[in-house]
């Protein structure tokens, strides 16, 4: 409708990770940059910017809505001996592909964190979200299976594109090493 093309199609589909909003806000964003604002009358217009060339924008726009309460809780456990395992959670949850994280999963992942695993599954992590009300409808905790949970795409397109050195110096944790892979 807008008779616009895009030169980088896959990667925009590959940055939205098949979700449809997604791939709007960023298709969007990169026709905003580009100076296209209305339909384009005659031959289609090509649009050469990619996904990397918008995701900054995005991400520090989410960054209103999502920062701080993410950053409330990566600091959750930093009191504790052993801190860090919330932080690692949201770091997991980046890599998820279903937006799901199992604590008992992450505890066998990082051997070094079970005890603070372990202290968030025995209901500190439901007091962590009561206490946070701005987590609210961000994050969901089963406590049966002992599951940690996102449904909303934007968030989860967020913490993907996070710089996880930077979140986790400013949630207290101090300089950290984040493996691409690992962790």
């Amino acid at each position: 409708a807008a008779n616009i093309r895009f030169r980088q199609r896959e990667e925009f589909i590959r940055a939205a990770s098949g979700n449809f909003y997604l791939a709007q806000l960023l298709c969007n964003r990169a026709a905003v940059h580009s100076g296209i604002m209305e339909a384009q009358p005659g031959e289609p217009f090509e649009i050469s910017l990619g996904p990397s060339d918008v995701i900054a924008s995005i991400r520090d726009e989410l960054s209103a809505r999502y920062r701080e309460p993410l950053l409330e809780f990566a600091a959750f456990d930093r009191q504790r001996e052993l801190h860090g395992a919330a932080l690692s959670l949201l770091w997991l949850l980046s890599r998820s592909s279903d937006g799901f994280v199992s604590l008992k999963e992450a505890r066998l992942r990082f051997p070094d964190l079970r005890p603070t695993f372990d202290w968030f599954l025995a209901s500190n992590m439901s007091t962590l979200l009561a206490e946070h009300p701005s987590l609210k409808g961000l994050l969901y905790f089963r406590r049966d299976p002992g599951t940690l949970t996102m449904e909303d795409p934007q968030l989860k397109f967020y913490l993907r594109e996070l710089d996880w050195v930077e979140i986790a110096e400013a949630s207290g944790h101090g300089a950290v090493t984040f493996h691409p892979v690992d962790g």
